[in-house]
């Protein structure tokens, strides 16, 4: 056999160890997506604190202590008991990390269908999407708490990166000019905007973050496979 021949075979090998590790690592970081229930504390800010139970992709409760501003009172809410919130980002990523290890399973040759469905699967934590500020006004998710979350308040709460993130949006009505209506998934103090024909500005915001460790290992793992698939699409 010529020297070709033995590097197609060494590739071929290589290639086949490669989509082993990865589909290995895939499936460790897909079992990462059914923990137990765990309380999650919200790292402390001035003005947020508090904590919330998460069981895979669901928040069954959740407690904050929030003031607009240092020097107002601290007021406590609390998720309806009734009531439970899931995370579809986290169940979005679990469900493409599943898929993914499923093709990996079958070889080198659907290195580039398990990458596509990896990739998007990442990005669903670590890029959530983006709302425009005016989308938050009556959003379902300001209704889950107990008593109601003030009137001027605005609240949203997004996975993103390997943390779930509580923003919290203090309004008041206003004369300034509206900004363009570009969404973000964080914004400013003094962002000016429409409600229907009012104008509102946000004098305040808080942000609130809790770190999920097993989404922290899920994702760490699923990167080593994504770089790995990399090495065998692209060789």
């Amino acid at each position: 056999m010529g020297n070709e021949g033995k590097n197609d075979e060494n590739d071929l090998n290589n290639n086949s160890e490669q989509m082993v590790q990865a589909f290995a690592l895939l499936r460790v970081s897909s079992s990462q997506f059914s923990p137990m229930p765990e309380r999650i504390e919200f790292n402390g800010t001035p003005c947020i604190s508090g904590y919330m139970t998460l069981h895979k992709d669901t928040i069954s409760d959740l407690h904050i202590k929030v003031r607009s501003s240092i020097s107002n009172p601290m007021l406590s809410y609390s998720f309806r008991s009734d009531r439970q919130w899931r995370l579809q980002q986290i169940q979005d990523a679990g469900n493409s990390i599943e898929l993914a290890s499923v093709y990996a399973q079958n070889g080198a040759k659907y290195a580039k269908k398990a990458l596509s469905i990896l990739q998007k699967g990442i990005n669903r934590v670590n890029c959530p999407l983006p709302l425009a500020i005016s989308a938050l006004h009556d959003a379902q998710f300001s209704r889950m708490f107990s008593p109601a979350l003030p009137s001027d308040c605005l609240s949203n709460l997004f996975i993103h990166e390997n943390d779930v993130i509580l923003s919290l949006y203090f309004i008041q009505s206003t004369n300034k000019p509206a900004h363009p209506n570009i969404r973000r998934l964080y914004y400013p103090a003094g962002t000016v905007f429409e409600i229907g024909s009012r104008r509102m500005e946000i004098y305040a915001v808080h942000h609130a973050r809790a770190t999920i460790q097993w989404l922290k290992a899920s994702k760490d793992n699923s990167v080593q496979a994504e770089m790995l698939l990399k090495n065998i699409y692209f060789n």
